[in-house]
Order: structure tokens, then sequence, then C-alpha cells
């Protein structure tokens, strides 16, 4: 029975190979009387017959006569002798034992390898391999005084010889294409797939079948690139070599010569530019490794520059002749500048760098090249001149060039460009214009944003600058299996994979861009409305200024990008407690508050601060405390007791003796969430007779300390304001801190808490969240007893008003506003008073005030997000 044919039909050895004349592949099992065995159509008698359809060569006719006379159509020819027929088995010299007889020799012993009616094979003995697994059989060549060369005979049957000379092992057309179609969809080596047929030959013994592992990688490599000549229409009309980045596709939505654009479009790219520019997404894969070959010399590649990879010569001389200067780094520190030149010895590639289309996701052809250290700018100049040599629409300037740190790269590369025309030749000057995708961008300075994000450039659109990321999660996949090829089969790997990608783009184009247009056109008319809210509050003189500014900034953008720092966000970071004790420090002079005045203040401020840390230590113990514990604080103490006793006698410059203390602690106000003081007990342990006085209870003579009304009469008034001044860099400081808290608190809840699954995971999170929310309780006790100062040194009305008590329902984060502000029922979830309390600080002037007035209705419920 056959385990190929419909049905699995049960047929007797005759019927079976008159049946599988023509299907030499599939595989049989023979009946032993209780059970089936495999075997082999090879045993019925079937064989291959070269140069004829399938059927007999006439010189080859009288060795089987009993198929001669089935076909009728076939004529009859002289019968031979050996001397005559060149492919007769005695002038083989070949052994006719294969492996799969001396395997079966002992399971078909009862039965003849060969029916009695079949003559001695005139053919050779061959290894097919096919999808269905390994197949010894007999191949008839043709032996005509016409016929072929064998390989050619063996081609036009669909099988792809394993060598040139004499070959004993062939290739179907079907395993090749069953392959490429494994290795491009589930990246399968080609390892993997030679182990999958021998064990779907032999299951029980795939270590007996033949081993043709290393003319599966051969043929492989000549089948792909056979295909890829096709393609590109390489195999038709008059031959010749093909030219970088020719046998290779591009993105056919963007604008091409000669392939896309339509008649007069050199008229309307005068008006609009940006409609026909190139828009290019640059970046680096340090995946794509290559180790370093033992025997360089022997690799052959099958293409040279033609592909996506660029040609290994004129880029070798490119780099011998460029100096990578190093840089020094004006913005954050970036690997991919720091980490430049870094080598490693066992590779001899440490990865790839590409430009791709950043609108389509498209790979630019004859734009790809290997790193041989790291991310270095030299490499980076090469690809980006190939890109725009090949792929830039004649006449049409600028190109938007969208690179991670572009905000280095681009510092001198016009300059670069301008030294090296013979290598970096682009036809004519280097016109682009320089941005950063939407995702690195934050990992920049803030200035970087106005200046780089493609939100600011005309003519950018919808544009991320981060699609080429998402090419390398596939490639990636790939990569592990270049990383010991040879260079010419590793590159001509890369270039496959890399067209099978742009060839996926290609059929989804039409899908995509109509999904973006419909999500353009629903989102529209959402953006009118929000410019038209904003538009309708905005004064005429306003408008004016902000157009004029605005269109002078995008005229000297591209060669000033500082120009564009107009859009950087206006609210400044409030004052920290160290910048303003700087400012007081200034002012201390000596017609004025003695020097070091501030710098004694935000000493007994920071003591204020330990004594708050240390009470809640001391509460969080519990009065079951171990000794180890005991002895932990009692050391806080006695240092914290050694900086008080020294803030203390360095107040006698400041300072009048022996002033009336008020009562620091009033037992009709809250006391700290979490620190509910006992003050009866702390007015009794001020009393000398009493005993000493824990450190962290310890009253420190700060004017706020004393309060407002003592140091009115003792002529403290300008040490007064100075401690106020710096309370508000403490506030500032600590509210600073809660917001961090909060938000990484909320980070935690959407990334972890809501999806972790396992109770580990889940009690770990926990834990994090736990340690988050100590820091936001320690903040909050220290802008309580902040506050608290600055209500005793009776600070101005509009200074308590804006630091405002806090409430735990301050400290609760509705991470809906954040989620999406317009889903229904978060339009009255508002923040915090202390998320946009900064707004109003830095709003200088009237008009600012009013704007942000006017604009709170507009904005309800969206403004903080």
């Amino acid at each position: 029975r056959c385990t190929d044919c419909l049905g699995s039909p049960l047929l007797c050895g005759s019927c079976c190979r008159d049946w599988h004349r023509h299907l030499p592949y599939h595989r049989v099992e023979e009946w032993k009387g209780e059970y089936f065995q495999p075997s082999w159509l090879s045993s019925l008698g079937i064989e291959i017959h070269l140069g004829h359809g399938g059927n007999i060569c006439p010189m080859n006719a009288p060795f089987f006569p009993d198929m001669v006379q089935s076909n009728a159509d076939e004529p009859a020819v002289p019968t031979l002798d050996s001397g005559e027929n060149p492919f007769l088995a005695e002038d083989d010299g070949i052994d006719e034992s294969n492996w799969r007889d001396r395997l079966d020799e002992e399971m078909l012993s009862d039965q003849p390898k060969r029916p009695s009616h079949v003559p001695k094979l005139s053919g050779r003995t061959m290894t097919i391999i096919d999808v269905s697994g390994f197949h010894e059989m007999t191949v008839n060549f043709c032996a005509c005084q016409s016929r072929k060369a064998e390989t050619v005979q063996l081609l036009g049957m669909g099988l792809y010889p394993a060598s040139v000379v004499r070959p004993s092992s062939a290739f179907t057309f079907k395993v090749l294409d069953d392959f490429t179609r494994h290795n491009l969809e589930c990246k399968t080596n080609a390892h993997e797939y030679h182990d999958t047929l021998r064990r779907a030959t032999r299951p029980a013994f795939p270590h007996t079948v033949p081993d043709r592992y290393r003319e599966l990688l051969r043929c492989s490599r000549q089948w792909r690139h056979l295909k890829t000549m096709k393609w590109n229409a390489f195999g038709y009309g008059p031959s010749h070599d093909p030219q970088p980045g020719e046998a290779a596709i591009f993105c056919p939505a963007c604008p091409q010569k000669d392939v896309n654009l339509p008649d007069g479009w050199r008229n309307e790219a005068q008006d609009k530019p940006w409609l026909y520019a190139r828009q290019l997404n640059l970046d680096g894969n340090f995946k794509a490794e290559r180790m370093r070959q033992k025997y360089p010399e022997d690799d052959v590649p099958l293409t040279n520059g033609s592909g996506y990879l660029v040609a290994e010569g004129p880029y070798t001389g490119y780099l011998d002749v460029a100096q990578d200067t190093p840089q020094k780094a004006t913005c954050n520190n970036h690997k991919a500048q720091s980490q430049a030149n870094t080598a490693t010895k066992h590779l001899a590639v440490t990865g790839i760098v590409a430009a791709a289309c950043a609108r389509h996701g498209c790979f630019c052809p004859g734009s790809s090249a290997n790193l041989q250290f790291g991310e270095r700018q030299v490499n980076m100049d090469y690809i980006l001149a190939q890109a725009l040599k090949l792929t830039k629409v004649p006449g049409v300037c600028p190109t938007l060039v969208l690179y991670d740190i572009i905000c280095q790269y681009g510092v001198y590369v016009e300059q670069r460009f301008s030294k090296l025309p013979q290598w970096l030749d682009i036809g004519g000057a280097l016109d682009i214009l320089k941005g950063i995708g939407l995702f690195h961008v934050h990992g920049h300075q803030d200035s970087c944003s106005p200046r780089y994000s493609p939100n600011y450039i005309i003519g950018a659109g919808q544009v991320d600058g981060e699609i080429i990321e998402t090419l390398w999660a596939s490639l990636n996949l790939i990569a592990v299996s270049c990383r010991g090829m040879g260079a010419g089969h590793r590159t001509e790997t890369l270039d496959f994979h890399m067209m099978d990608s742009n060839w996926r783009k290609c059929l989804g184009i039409v899908a995509s861009i109509i999904k973006k247009y419909r999500k353009a056109c629903k989102h529209v008319p959402i953006s009118a409305v929000a410019f038209q809210e904003i538009d309708q509050i905005s004064s005429a003189v306003q408008k004016k200024n902000w157009l004029e500014a605005y269109i002078q900034a995008m005229a000297n953008r591209q060669h000033n990008v500082a120009a564009m720092d107009i859009f950087a966000p206006l609210i400044k970071k409030a004052a920290s407690k160290s910048d303003l004790q700087q400012d007081l420090a200034r002012k201390e002079g000596p017609s004025g508050i003695i020097r070091g005045t501030s710098s004694w203040l935000s000493n007994g401020i920071s003591i204020q601060e330990a004594q708050v840390e240390l009470a809640a230590a001391v509460r969080k113990m519990g009065k079951k405390a171990t000794a180890d514990q005991m002895n932990q604080i009692e050391d806080r103490r006695r240092k914290l007791d050694v900086r008080i006793d020294n803030f203390q006698h360095a107040a006698d410059r400041f300072l009048v003796q022996d002033l009336l203390y008020d009562n620091v602690f009033d037992p009709t106000i809250d006391g700290l969430w979490e620190d509910d003081y006992d003050y009866e007990a702390i007015q009794a342990q001020s009393d000398s007779t009493n005993g000493p006085v824990d450190a962290e209870k310890r009253l420190i003579s700060l004017p706020s300390t004393l309060g407002a009304a003592q140091c009115l009469r003792r002529g403290l008034k300008k040490i007064l304001e100075q401690e106020i001044e710096l309370r508000q860099g403490q506030a500032n400081d600590i509210l600073d801190q809660i917001r961090i808290s909060l938000g990484h608190k909320s980070f935690l809840y959407r990334t972890e808490i809501r999806h972790n699954k396992s109770q580990s995971t889940i009690t770990r999170s926990w834990t994090r969240v736990g340690q988050v929310e100590s820091t936001v309780q320690k903040n909050s006790r220290l802008y309580k007893q902040c506050r608290k100062a600055l209500v005793r040194a009776a600070a101005p009305t509009n200074i308590l008003q804006r630091y405002k008590e806090l409430t735990r329902e301050d400290l609760k984060v509705k991470t809906g506003v954040v989620d999406d502000p317009s889903q229904c029922g978060t339009r009255q979830n508002t923040l915090s008073w202390f998320w946009t309390m900064n707004l109003a600080q830095n709003a200088n002037d009237q008009e600012m005030n009013d704007y942000l007035d006017d604009c709170k209705p507009a904005l309800s419920g969206s403004v903080t997000c």
C-alpha cells in the first residue's frame, strides 16, 4: 500500500509499479502476513528516466521490454549490445550495494531485492532527497547521440544535482522550495531541516540515512541565489552582472522615479517637496554577529552588493581611508556613541547597520553594512550615502533622516561627506533634516525634543521614527544561524530575509495604508476641535506673535536647530533648597546678614528632617525591639546629638541668647499620620529635672522654632525671612520626591501588579510597591513638618496657599486619567494640587496667568495628562 496516495490503497506489486512510474517519491509499505513493513518503490523496479519527459530513452528501451510494450507511442528501436550503450551498468564501475539494501538485508532476506523480470540496471544509483525523505533510486540518463549534459538532464526532471561532475546525489526542486519556505517563515536552519528529513526516512534509525548536510547547504544556497536572480529579471534577456541594489525590491508606496510617480510630478514637488522627499530611518543591530573564519580565503560569495548589504570591496576601501574621530558628547551618555570603538576578539563582524523607509518599514537596497567595532559614524555615513544614492528621488530635497543619536551624529556629518566625495558621492551637497524617533528622544536631554522630534518637522507626518526596530525583531531570529556562516553565505542569507521582509510589506501595503487613512480621518476632527478651543481663547496679538516665531523657527531649523527651542516647555522646575541657599549666600555681606547664616539655617533644617526620620524609625521598631535594634537606634541618637550640639554652639553668632520659646507642640493640631506623639510627655521631658531628652525630641534654635513674635521682638526678621525662603525650597524638594514616588508606584501597578499571574511574582511586586509607599510616607511626614514651620514663621498667605496641607486623598493616583483622558467617567478625575503647582509659579506675567485661567475649562480633566 502507498501511504502518500489518497486513501492508502492496497495494490499488488505489478499494479503498484504501474501506478507509480511517474510518482517515484511516494512511500510504500509491504504486507508481511501479520503486519505492514516499510518498503521502497525501487524494490518494485521503479526507476527515473531522463531526457524524454520521464519515459524510457529509445537507446535504453531494449532493457525494458515490458515497459516498451505498454507504451504504444514509443517507436521500436534496434537492440544494442553493451559496447554501443555508454550507460550500461557494466561500464559504470559503481557498487550496486546501497545503504537501504544493506540495512534491509536481514528484514528482506526472504524477498528478492529486484523483480526477476527487471534486467540489470542500465543507469546510476543516486540518492534523491525529496520532502518525503531520502530515496536511493536508479537514474537512467539519456543515451542518445544528441543528449544533453547530465546536470541539464537532471534539472529538466526537477532534480538539482549536488555536484557538477558525475553527480551521485540530487535534491528535488520541491524540497529546496520547502526548505526555503521553512527558513523564511519558521527560521529553520539547514541542519535542523536535514535531520528532519533523515528522521522522516527512518524514524528508528535516522543515523543510518546518508549524511547530505553539506550538499544541502551548498545546493540551497545556489537555489536561493538562482531564485533571486530570476525574480529580479536576470534570468531573461541579455546576461549582465547586477549592479548595487538591482537584485532587491523596495517600498512600493514610497516615491520612486520611473516606478510610481505620476506625470508632472516635478511641478508638484516644487510646491510640496515633503510629498516626494525620502524619509530614512537609520539604526544598528548587534545581534547579527559573525565569528572569525579559520580559512577566510576559501569563502566564495555569490553576490557582490546586488542585494541589501553593500559590496565588501568598496566598503573595505572606504573604511581604510575614513577616520572615525571620537567626539565629545553634548547630550546624555549614549552607548551607541560611548562604545562606538569597542572591539571583540572572536568576532569578525559585531553587527550590521541599515537604512529603511521611515514610513512603511522597507529596507533600502544596497544600504546595509557590517560593523567591525561599535556603531561608528563612518559606518553610518556610508549607508546614508548609499541610501541617498540608490533611493532618493532626483532633485527633491531635503531628505528626512531619523536616527537614535542624530544630535551627536549630525553635528559634523556635512563636513565628513565633503572630505570624502569619492566614497560618499550622492550627486550633490548633503541636504537632510535631522530627527530622532519618538521613543528614543525621551532618553535625550530636554532640549533634543523640540529640536529633533518628528512632531516638530514639517512634512514628517505621523511617523514615529522607530519602525526599523520592528524589522530587527524578525531578522534577529535568523541572525543566530548566521553567526557561524562564512562571509558570503551570511550576506546572501541576510539579503534573502531582508527581501522577504520587503515582499511581505508589499503584500500588506494596501491594507496598511487604508487602515492609516481611516485612522487619520477619524482623528482629524478631534484635533480640529482641540485646536479651535485653544484658538478661541488666544488673542490676535498672541496668534500673530506665535505665527511669526513659528515661521522664523522653521526657516532656520535646518541650519540652526537651536531655533526650535521656542517650542520647548515654558514650565521650569521649582527652585530647590540648594538653589535658594546659594542665592541667599550671595546676598550675605558685611553690611547685611552675617555670612554663613543661610548655611546654618540649612543645617538646622536638615537636622529637623533627621529627627523626623529617627522618630519614625523608633515608632516602627515598636515596644518589643531586639537588642540589635535598640543599639542601632542609640547609635543614631548619639550621632544626632553631636550634630545638634554643634548647631547650638554655632547659633551664638546668629541668635540672641535666653529667648523665651513658644510651645512647639500644639496638642490641638493633628500629629503626623504615623507618628502620634504624646505632647504632654514631650513637654515634661523639656524640663531638665526629668532627665535627658531623646535626640529626635530635642528643640533646636531655628527662627521658626522661636516663633514669629519672638523673632520680631528680638530683631531676627531677616533671618526669619531667610528661613521661610529655604523652607519653600525644602517643600519643593519633598513634593518632587513625592511626585516621583507616586509615578513609580503607578507604574508598578500598571506593569506588574495587574499582569502578574504567579504568587511569587505578585509577592515580589507588592514588596516593591511597599518600598515605594514607605518613601511616600517618609516624604509626607517631612512635608508636614516643613509646612508647620512655615505656619509658625507666619509665612505670607500666598505661600501658605501655594503649599497646601497634604491629605491622604492627595497621595492617591487615579491611573485612569493617565490611561485615557477621554474614557467615560474620568472627566472629573483630576490629579492632586501638587502635580500642577509649578504652572502658576512659572507664570511670571499677568498674560500667562490669564491664559492659564482661560485654558482650565477647555482642558478640564486632561491638562494634567
